[in-house]
């Protein structure tokens, strides 16, 4: 095997090698691997160069190779099924390698998707797309946002049902307890959020370049996520002093159910624990006269903004 074919050989099996690595593996000099990799970008190969602290050279396409061609079921199931492999601390080493060979050799449009999976945690080899509808385009193109620290912008659909778009800085994707999820800074609520890739209807990559705090945690993230999803919900009841179409359009964000009664409609959110302190914002927002009928901890909410609000008054 030439030296060449070793070159290429080894970029394929790694997903990236600094100048001086690819060097000790060939047993050349750093200047004939340069010269290597000019000959081979003059031959086809598409490679992604990076000079400085933390570069090196990753194979993009490898024009040596012919192209496979898949669905995208089929490009996902084969990267999921050598991520099953990778669960298995003996062969983990050999699955990602191999996950990173197909990704080389699949068509332009699924070959950067299904290499990112490599980079996806792994875990049990069981039910690995859980039991959520998780579309395969979906998932693969979140994968490349976060290996790519490119932004994305979902059309995402929240726990209420309620349909949003917003701008996502995708950090990691996860999976744990039979879903798959996405932590990430979340443009619409000015916050890191865990989204559940089931509830992403679309996906579109943007070129703007983003960078995840050095102390992101995003499986405790999605641990805790977990574990709140999990409490039961609190049954908040409102007296408002409007009619029940006029209410329903003072909670777009809320899955709000509502009756009619003399004097006004009377509406029933059911909410996790951890939002009241949101829900008691959204109540002191309304321009309609309103009464806070239940819980208690919803009215004691309401109590901790007014004493904040006297405090920077008389300040």
């Amino acid at each position: 095997m030439d030296r060449m074919t070793r070159l290429l050989d080894h970029l394929r099996g790694v997903p990236g090698a600094t100048v001086a690595e690819l060097a000790r593996e060939l047993g050349a000099t750093e200047r004939t691997v340069r010269r290597d990799l000019a000959r081979a970008r003059e031959g086809g190969v598409v490679l992604d160069v990076r000079r400085g602290r933390g570069g090196g050279v990753r194979l993009i396409r490898d024009t040596h190779l012919p192209a496979l061609r898949f669905t995208e079921d089929e490009a996902l199931a084969l990267a999921l099924a050598l991520g099953a492999v990778a669960a298995d601390p003996r062969l983990s080493a050999m699955a990602r390698s191999a996950r990173l060979r197909l990704g080389r050799v699949l068509t332009d449009r699924f070959g950067e998707r299904v290499a990112a999976l490599a980079d996806v945690r792994p875990e049990e080899p069981v039910s690995l797309l859980g039991a959520d509808p998780v579309r395969a385009e979906v998932l693969l193109d979140l994968c490349v946002a976060v290996a790519r620290r490119h932004r994305v912008e979902l059309a995402y659909r929240s726990g209420s049902g309620t349909p949003t778009r917003r701008p996502v800085d995708p950090y990691e994707v996860v999976r744990m307890a039979g879903h798959w999820y996405l932590v990430g800074f979340c443009g619409l609520r000015r916050g890191i959020r865990v989204f559940r890739i089931d509830r992403v209807a679309t996906v579109r990559r943007t070129e703007i370049t983003v960078r995840a705090p050095d102390d992101l945690d995003a499986p405790a993230l999605v641990a805790a996520g977990v574990r709140r999803s999990a409490e039961d919900p609190v049954i908040c009841e409102f007296a408002f002093d409007v009619d029940a179409r006029r209410a329903r359009e003072l909670a777009p964000a809320y899955r709000m159910e509502l009756v009619d009664r003399p004097g006004g409609a009377h509406g029933i959110i059911r909410a996790l624990p951890h939002h009241l302190p949101r829900l008691a914002r959204w109540v002191l927002g309304l321009d309609v006269g309103v009464r806070v009928i239940a819980p208690a901890a919803l009215r004691d909410e309401l109590g901790r903004l007014a004493d904040r609000a006297h405090a920077l008054a008389d300040g």
